[in-house]
């Protein structure tokens, strides 16, 4: 727990304190991305393929997306029980219903 004397943002680069009326500023750090992370954005280059959430359970495509993109080079959302993929390539039929 922070003490009352001392006031910090976290999400600011400036820091004040106010025992010595002093701010500090700090550099924004720089976060190295995995390689999963850098290649992610790509996939969503391409049309988005949507599945309804009553043929495949989250944990099915999971296993099945990390099978067929071993690198992570697809990306997920989920809205009213819809699942919207970016990958390198559409699922097909029969590799859902196989999995689902």
């Amino acid at each position: 727990m922070i003490p009352l004397s001392k006031s910090f943002s976290l999400s600011a680069v400036t820091i004040f304190s106010s025992m010595d009326n002093n701010f500090l500023t700090v550099p924004p750090v720089e976060r190295k991305r995995k390689s999963s992370e850098i290649e992610a954005p790509s996939a969503r280059r391409l049309p988005p393929q949507t599945i309804p959430g009553r043929c495949i359970s989250n944990t099915r495509l999971s296993s099945l997306l990390s099978s067929l993109f071993p690198s992570g080079a697809y990306d997920v959302d989920v809205c009213h029980n819809v699942y919207t993929i970016w990958a390198p390539r559409r699922l097909s039929k029969d590799e859902i219903e196989r999995r689902g």
